[in-house]
């Protein structure tokens, strides 16, 4: 298995955000809200029937 070194990694996460900040920064964005969208799933849907689970 040919694996890139940990610095190689670094290497290239340092370049690509050197290069490409812009479309990192609005990737970034886009998931962060989709994550935030996606946590809040169901919690307005019918506040009487949340439940903690035991």
């Amino acid at each position: 298995m040919n694996r890139p070194s940990w610095k190689e990694v670094l290497t290239a996460v340092a370049e690509a955000f050197k290069n490409q900040r812009t479309d990192i920064e609005e990737q970034a964005s886009g998931l962060t809200q989709h994550l935030l969208q996606a946590n809040s799933f169901g919690i307005n849907a019918n506040p009487r029937r949340l439940t903690l689970a035991r």
